[in-house]
Order: structure tokens, then C-alpha cells, then sequence
């Protein structure tokens, strides 16, 4: 729980900046847009490496080791 709760601070952090730079500098539907995206690709890559680092772990420690929440 702890690390989804800090990455969903961190993803509104980053959506609040963006959301505030597209209010001060016009263009809101579009800029709206790009960040989503760009904050939905890097979410994906995030989770990726995630799982890619899961199995890493797990490989080295196995049941030892309780990755999940």
C-alpha cells in the first residue's frame, strides 16, 4: 500500500503542475491531452519495470521475500 500511495502522489503532483501550466498558458483541451498521455506512458513504463525488477527479486529470495500488498 505504501508504494501505490506515494506513486499516486507523486502521478497528482505531476498532473496539478501540468493541469497549472496549461491554465496560465492557454490551450487547456490539448495540453489536457498530451499530459494525460505522456502521464499514462509513463505510468505503463513504470509498472513494466516494475514487474521486470518483481521477478528479479523474487528469482533471488523467492517465498522469502512478500513484494505484494
Amino acid at each position: 500500500m505504501c508504494c501505490n500511495s506515494h506513486f499516486e502522489l507523486i502521478i497528482f503532483g505531476c498532473l496539478l503542475g501540468h493541469l497549472l501550466g496549461i491554465l496560465c498558458f492557454g490551450g487547456f483541451q490539448e495540453k489536457l491531452s498530451e499530459s494525460l498521455d505522456a502521464l499514462t506512458a509513463e505510468e505503463k513504463s513504470i509498472l513494466e519495470r516494475q514487474k521486470e525488477l518483481k521477478g528479479l527479486l523474487y528469482g533471488r529470495f523467492g517465498k522469502a521475500i512478500n513484494l505484494e500488498e
